[in-house]
């Protein structure tokens, strides 16, 4: 790697140390515990099994997740170590993406570039970071699917595959389908993409069938509508309305579509983009409209999902983080042949490119998820020192009083970027009967200030 090449990498590579280091105060929490609660009393295979039965059918997912728990390595390192792997998988779907929007390697100026500025927005505009990095079972849910659908669509255009690739190829799609219901989604649409503006062959049809069957098991689950009836019957939502779900899907997606495109800068990462790769005039037909129409009707088709499903018109962090993701990638990839239709041959222009680049992350420390994990700094030590005494109180307790109610205060140092949750008021609730039962204590709560 030439000195240039280095110090373009460097920005970015020091963007991503900063959330590393992060992730070295990150802790387990909310369904890890929980999780490993259910494991412990009733195995892994009935665990997967009853989870898909009662709850819902992501079937891949539900395999890792209950696998990989971090507190199986133990409640200090378990998850730092898979916090680690995790901030490289969300940084590993912008350098796929890199590689197919560039056709370099990361050895040249123009991948190095286009994957930095991606990286860069993903990591410092992401609605919630902890969802989707810090928080283990939010980032196995959602960060596999999202790099196999990149993965997928790197294979889908490779013009020859060896034996193995043709394998992934093929059989890839199924686990995407097992992953969430949002990269279902994305994934379908993406294959439709796809068969619309290329030459299907058998391996693409291949790869249709089993996605189809993935499919099928994942959303045709009785548990879906057990989960279904929880929000409709028990909590009194507007679950499973058709009417209701369209009208609101389009409204909310207006909302963070509108909010997005003024508050981050998707927009101005589409043009550098653009301006990096050199593009020949492209002629854009009526097929090549709805195709870019698809990607702003994608949004409410996400959220239209969720509000079906349980008839809540306010998001969770989580749908946010992929739809902020699929607007931005899948505009970074149409966005470049927008430009070359109005404008002449774009031949490439790095340096006016590197510029923008710079001046974008300085202005991120201004006001960004890179300026809350700046802030974050400062409160580690607190947070530790908080969550360390927590865990040696509730060693003592099962000591000596194990068939007590434990007590403890409330965390008061947060780092937002890698907190997720604190512990229940309530004793019953699932994340205080998780961490009660690892620490072997009848029960645990924390303190109400009220």
């Amino acid at each position: 790697m030439n000195h240039k090449l280095f110090l373009s990498y460097l920005p970015i590579a020091s963007l991503i140390a900063l959330f590393i280091y992060l992730g070295f105060y990150g802790t387990a929490s909310s369904d890890d515990y929980a999780d490993y609660m259910q494991v412990e009393k009733f195995g892994y295979f009935t665990t997967v099994k009853e989870t898909y039965l009662h709850w819902g059918g992501r079937f891949t997912s539900y395999f890792l997740v209950y696998l990989i728990n971090p507190l199986n390595i133990g409640e200090s390192n378990g998850p730092i170590l898979l916090i680690l792997i995790q901030v490289c998988m969300f940084a590993f779907i912008p350098a796929l993406l890199s590689k197919y929007i560039t056709k370099r390697d990361f050895n040249s100026i123009e991948y190095c570039l286009c994957f930095s500025l991606l990286t860069f927005v993903m990591f410092c505009y992401i609605p919630k970071p902890v969802e989707v990095i810090y928080w283990f079972t939010g980032s196995w849910v959602y960060l596999p699917g999202l790099i196999g659908i990149c993965y997928w669509l790197l294979l889908a255009y490779k013009f020859h595959l060896n034996k193995i690739e043709k394998a992934i190829f093929v059989f890839l799609p199924f686990l995407i389908a097992g992953t969430n219901e949002l990269n279902v989604l994305i994934f379908a649409w993406l294959t439709i993409v796809y068969g619309l503006s290329a030459k299907p062959n058998k391996l693409y049809w291949l790869a249709i069938f089993l996605f189809s069957i993935g499919a099928s098991i994942a959303l045709l689950t009785p548990g879906n509508y057990q989960r279904s009836n929880f929000f409709l019957i028990d909590a009194h939502h507007n679950a499973r309305d058709v009417v209701y779900s369209i009208k609101n899907s389009f409204r909310i997606s207006f909302h963070y579509l509108k909010d997005w495109f003024r508050s981050t800068p998707i927009l101005i990462i589409w043009l550098s983009i653009s301006l990096l790769i050199s593009q020949s005039k492209f002629r854009i037909t009526g097929k090549h409209l709805l195709l870019i129409s698809s990607i702003f009707l994608m949004i409410p088709v996400l959220f239209f999902l969720f509000i079906y499903g349980t008839g809540m018109t306010t998001p969770p962090d989580r749908l946010l983080n992929v739809a902020f993701i699929f607007i931005l990638l899948s505009g970074s990839v149409i966005f470049p042949r927008l430009i070359s239709f109005f404008f002449l041959d774009n031949k490439g222009n790095i340096k006016l490119v590197v510029f923008i680049g710079l001046v974008l992350l300085f202005q991120a420390t201004y006001s960004s998820r890179l300026r809350t994990a700046l802030f974050d700094l400062e409160e580690l030590t607190a947070y530790s020192k908080e969550c360390n005494e927590r865990i040696k109180l509730a060693k003592k307790h099962a000591d000596i009083n194990p068939n007590d109610t434990l007590v403890v205060p409330a965390i008061k140092h947060i780092p937002y970027s890698i907190f997720y949750s604190d512990l229940n008021t309530n004793a019953g609730h699932w994340y205080n009967q998780g961490f009660a039962y690892y620490h072997k204590i009848k029960a645990v709560k924390i303190m109400n200030n009220e």
